[in-house]
């Protein structure tokens, strides 16, 4: 499939939001996650399959009011975009050489937010032309090409999309990285 104009289709809905979450909720957040014995291994446990069908690995945890009804009231319950309540949120945890390659979402979204939980503009999560990533060019290269958009995490800051047709993805990373993922449905 060919997406050289994928990033200029779905640019229009791309926004960032800044100090979405506070740096005492990221912190927060970061110690849940440290907090749990046992996170899925997103390689294995319902993997985000790339375009190539190729799978990333990160590890990550689910949150929904029902699994942890004190958290998700006090963090989540919240953190509207647009009047609409998050439905789930994933915590995601990424160790060096980590990455999520490009991909589709699987679900039904509306919106989807995705807050970096520290600040390293190291990493980043990058929309666009998939190519870009199995081309190995440098996002530097690609967002100046109009291939990418590249948006480095910083602390808090959500970067917001509509509905699930947007490719992203998480280049190999080369520090400890961790992320909330902000699911955003109709109410059922």
């Amino acid at each position: 499939m060919d997406y050289e104009n994928h990033l200029s289709e779905i640019s229009p809905g791309l926004k960032s939001i800044d100090s979405f979450l506070s740096d005492k909720e990221c912190d927060e957040l970061i110690s849940f996650v440290e907090s749990l014995s046992e996170l899925n291994d997103r390689s294995t446990f319902m993997p985000n399959l790339g375009v190539k069908s190729d799978v990333g690995k990160y590890n990550a945890v689910g949150i929904t009011a029902s699994n942890y009804p004190e958290l998700w009231n006090r963090l989540f319950k919240d953190k509207l975009i647009d009047g609409f309540q998050p439905n789930e949120v994933q915590l995601n945890k990424y160790e060096e050489g980590h990455f999520m390659p490009p991909h589709k979402d699987k679900g039904i979204s509306l919106y989807t937010a995705c807050v970096p939980l520290q600040t390293n503009e190291d990493n980043n999560l990058v929309f666009g032309d998939p190519e870009a990533y199995y081309q190995n060019i440098p996002l530097n290269e690609s967002d100046e090409k109009g291939m990418t958009r590249s948006f480095p995490d910083i602390k808090g800051c959500a970067y917001v999309f509509k509905g699930t047709n947007p490719i992203h993805w998480v280049p190999r990373i080369k520090t400890l990285r961790y992320s909330a993922i902000f699911l955003y449905g109709l109410p059922l």
